[in-house]
């Protein structure tokens, strides 16, 4: 736990032992509240909001009657889709839900103008647990590096496998 100025928030990640089906929009709902308490603006405009994530080692949410990747995603839309909350930017938006040892939920990079986010699910293979700690830091790097935050040019030593296909679209 830290105390920083707004704009100082680079990221806000919820961190659960097991991931629960009542905690994807709980937790969302929570995360969304902190990007709205983040918004902060600069001499040159908005600074970009911080990646938010839901990170957990496991999960208990196995579903026999729907795809869980599709449950998950219905209680992320559910979270952002009232009337409250339809002028949302992108940034504004969880990024990843991650079940450290069985599959990650990230945010695709939008094009110019996004209108809604799509989701990717990467199911974590054998010798691939660095996964979701791979998504939180490009995640993390992604918001301290942006043009509206920093001068910096950003190093490109995140990367995943050339040949590694998403799960789901």
């Amino acid at each position: 736990c830290a105390i920083v100025l707004p704009e100082g928030v680079i990221g806000a990640i919820s961190v659960k032992k097991t991931l629960n089906d009542n905690d994807v929009e709980k937790e969302c709902r929570s995360l969304r509240n902190i990007a709205a308490l983040c918004k902060s603006k600069s001499n040159s405009g908005p600074l970009r909001g911080p990646f938010l994530a839901l990170v957990a080692m496991a999960s208990n949410i196995h579903k026999e009657n729907s795809d869980t990747f599709d449950w998950i995603t219905d209680k992320i839309k559910s979270v952002y889709t009232d009337e409250n909350v339809m002028s949302l930017k992108f940034d504004e938006i969880v990024g990843l839900i991650t079940a450290l040892n069985e599959w990650s939920i990230f945010k695709k990079k939008p094009t110019k103008d996004p209108k809604e986010a799509k989701y990717i699910l990467m199911k974590h293979g054998g010798n691939e647990n660095h996964l979701g700690f791979q998504f939180i830091l490009t995640g993390l790097l992604s918001v301290y590096y942006d043009s509206s935050r920093s001068f910096n040019r950003r190093p490109g030593f995140t990367a995943f496998p050339s040949q590694r296909k998403e799960d789901r679209v």
